[in-house]
Parts: structure tokens; sequence; C-alpha cells
């Protein structure tokens, strides 16, 4: 066969060069060379980046069922003059003192955004974890979430996702839909407290309330040993606003307290399964109008409301479809939801009479037909009554004046009925230990007057 000579020139100069490079392949030389020429094992088809690898500590509940990680990156900040590798060539470990263990991960799926952000709701809403905080604005929605040292972000955006990054379509050729594409960022023990914020480690007896949740200090007197107590025990993690700042004299929403009151119970009757208030992360059919499977406190209203705890269509109500979320809660809404929760059963008729003669109360008379049986039946529970402890001694219940973070805080220290009931402080002291028992002998110091 005939070759022309310009053709002959870049085959003799490539075996000319293949020749060398092949005898000293076992060289220094020949190893980088050939390391410069071969493909990056990390990529793949000679420079196209190959699928992301998952973190070994990522937590697999946080894993969206439907989405396919595309990138994941550690936040590490090396110390200068550090090895970012042992002798023994291994890499250093993530919990190395010399670095930030903080974990990235950008994921991208078919399911709209709100699909995403509904998953994480309902995820960060179930048993363990608090939601810290919800925002969003016109671009992203973020949420933070905790679950003993482990602190969770994750960002969503507010936008379609670019076809191009998103998982391959089905084997049927057909083009996904514009998706979602998000990011989750989680961190440990002292590296997930970010600047401002409140350390996130599990709280212990040693630990000062005050460290984790600022503003206690400003609450009456008479109510602070209550909210230290439940601060310690991690109920009021979810309640503070700004930078870790309580702000106990602010009036509580309806949404707020619903929260609380499930937190404080199950937290309370941690080691019984049969007292504790089940959240419902899911519900064909929401309970109230306004209350949809997206709210923040929708686990937690719904688990409420299919207890029979608060008053609901589910229970008969007809009138009792809107929950008003946002609404302030009031003294009497107060008592119609914590007392049926210490007494674990239907409350027992009541008149305004009988609620005149038991308490004295001037503005009787002012008391909904509804709460009137609450209000009879927490006189009962004696100096272990939620009136006396959040109110002491008075003649007036005012009960459409609104309630403030610390009065409604001080309303869940104690959940029970004397004899039956536990405290904060009872679970506290019984930490480490076996699961607290009631005491019926006396009630605890810090209840009555």
């Amino acid at each position: 066969m005939f070759f022309s000579k310009r053709s002959t020139v870049p085959v003799v100069l490539a075996v000319a060069l293949l020749v060398p490079l092949s005898a000293c392949g076992n060289g220094s030389i020949g190893a980088a060379i050939q390391q410069a020429l071969s493909a990056d094992p990390k990529t793949n088809r000679w420079g196209q980046e190959a699928q992301a690898r998952l973190p070994e500590d990522f937590p697999l509940e946080l894993r969206y069922p439907n989405a396919q990680l595309q990138e994941a990156s550690q936040a590490v900040a090396q110390v200068i003059g550090m090895p970012n590798s042992q002798p023994t060539g291994e890499p250093v470990a993530a919990n190395s003192d010399n670095f930030n263990p903080q974990q990235t991960t950008r994921w991208v799926t078919s399911d709209t955004s709100t699909q995403v952000q509904v998953f994480y709701q309902k995820l960060f809403q179930s048993a363990g974890w608090s939601l810290l905080d919800q925002s969003a604005n016109g671009d992203e929605s973020t949420l933070v979430a905790q679950r003993e040292n482990l602190r969770v972000t994750v960002s969503i955006p507010n936008r379609p996702t670019s076809s191009q990054t998103l998982p391959p379509p089905a084997p049927s050729g057909s083009s996904p839909p514009p998706g979602a594409e998000f990011v989750i960022e989680y961190a440990r023990g002292a590296a997930a407290t970010e600047p401002g914020q409140p350390a996130i480690s599990s709280p212990t007896p040693d630990t000062d309330p005050a460290q984790q949740l600022s503003g206690l200090s400003q609450a009456p007197k008479e109510l602070q040993p209550y909210l230290e107590d439940l601060a310690e025990l991690g109920v009021l993690t979810s309640g503070s606003s700004g930078e870790g700042t309580f702000q106990p004299n602010q009036t509580i929403t309806r949404r707020e307290f619903a929260r609380w009151l499930v937190e404080a119970n199950n937290r309370i009757y941690r080691d019984q399964p049969g007292r504790q208030i089940r959240p419902v992360p899911e519900a064909a059919q929401p309970a109230f109008q306004d209350v949809p499977s997206t709210d923040p406190a929708f686990a937690a209203i719904q688990g409420l409301a299919e207890a029979g705890y608060i008053p609901s269509s589910l229970a008969g109500e007809a009138n009792a479809n809107r929950f008003r979320p946002n609404a302030p809660l009031t003294r009497e809404e107060l008592l119609l939801w914590k007392v049926p929760i210490d007494l674990r059963r239907i409350l027992p008729t009541a008149t305004l009479d009988s609620v005149r003669q038991t308490w004295g109360f001037q503005d009787a008379n002012k008391i909904t037909p509804k709460a009137l049986r609450a209000i009879a039946a927490d006189h009962q529970n004696g100096d272990l009554s939620n009136i006396r402890r959040v109110f002491g001694s008075t003649l007036l219940l005012l009960p459409q004046k609104t309630v403030t973070r610390a009065e409604a805080a001080a309303a869940l220290w104690y959940v029970g009925s004397q004899g039956e009931g536990l405290s904060a402080e009872d679970v506290l002291e019984a930490q480490g230990s076996a699961a607290p028992e009631a005491n019926p002998s006396s009630p605890n110091d810090r209840a009555g007057n």
C-alpha cells in the first residue's frame, strides 16, 4: 500500500515516543508522563466529572427519595503548615482538630420545590428533631433543624431547575419536567454552632440554660425556674427568635403553643410511649382549613386534633374547622388545651356557679361555656393547677387576655394530675437513671403559690 510522506511523519513520531515511554514505564519520569496522558480515575470520558460520592457520615434519613447527588464537599479550614494527609498517606480524618467538619451536598430532583420542602418539613417535625427556623424569600426557602448534636440546613431555591442538571430521563426517552435543585448542609458537635447561634449539644444537668437560650432572666422572677428547667430539657429551643433570644414577655401564638404542648408532653413522658402525643407527619384530610400539611406546626396541631385534645371537626364540632394559627393564645384557650392532657380523659361538666364557688373569679361570666369545664377541672389539681402556677393568687381570671411566652412555658412545666404527673424537674433529676415515677406523697416544691 502506498503512503504519502505527510502521513508517515505522525506515525513515526508516535512510535518513537511510545517506545521510550514503555521502556521507562517503571521510572518516575515515565510514570509521570503516563499519568498525565491517562484518564483521571475521578473523572470519566477524559474530563467529564464522575458521579459525586455521598459522604460516609451523611445521615441517611436526610436523603430525598427521588433526588440525585450532584456534588459533595467539606468546608474544611486547613491549618497553615499542616499536611492534608497523614504520614501513611491516608487523608486526615474529618473530625481532626485542624478542620471544621461542615459538609455540603447539592442535590437535584425532578420533583417540585414544594414537594421537597414538604418532605423536609415533615421530617423535621418527627420525633427527635426540632425545627429551629424556617424562612422564605422570593428566591429561596430555608429550613434549619437540630437533632441532638446534629445541625442541618436545607436550602431550596424557589425556581425550576434546568433540565440539563436533572437525572436522566426514563428509558422511554421522555424529557423530565423542570424540577428542584437543593442543598443540604450539616455538621456535628461544636463545629455545628455558627457565630451567634445557641449551642446544639445535648443539654445536661451541669449546663447553664442561659448559655443555650438567652433572655430567660427577663421573665417574671416567679416563672424563671420553670423556664430554666424546660430550656434545659430542650422544649424551648424551637421557641427562640433572633439569635437564640427567648423573649419571654412577648405574646405567644396558637401555633407555637401547640408545638410546645406536644414537645413538652413527649419529652416529659419520653419513657412512657402510652402517654405521648403522636405527631401526624401525613394526613389525607387536614383537621383545619388554615393548617395545611405544609404548615411548620402541622404535625403537632393535627396530632392534638386527632387525639381529641383540642376542639376540631374531628371531635364533631362543626364550627371548629379553622385553627387560626397566627392568632395570639388566650388564657382560657391555654387551659382548654392543657387540662385535658393533664387528666387524660374527657372533661367533667361544669357550670358558671361551680366555677364561681371553687375559684371565686369575679369575671367568671366572661368565660366561654366550652372553657368552663377545663377551668373547673384545673381546680381539682390543687397546688399543681395551671392557674395557680402561672397566674398566682387571683380573683380575676381575665379569660380573654393574651398569654406571654413565659406564662405558656410555666403551664407546661408540669403535665398530669396529682399523684400521676411529672414535672420537667423530675425528668432532669432522673436523667441517666431509670424512668422517673410520679410522686404521690406531695406536690413538687416549685408548684403552687
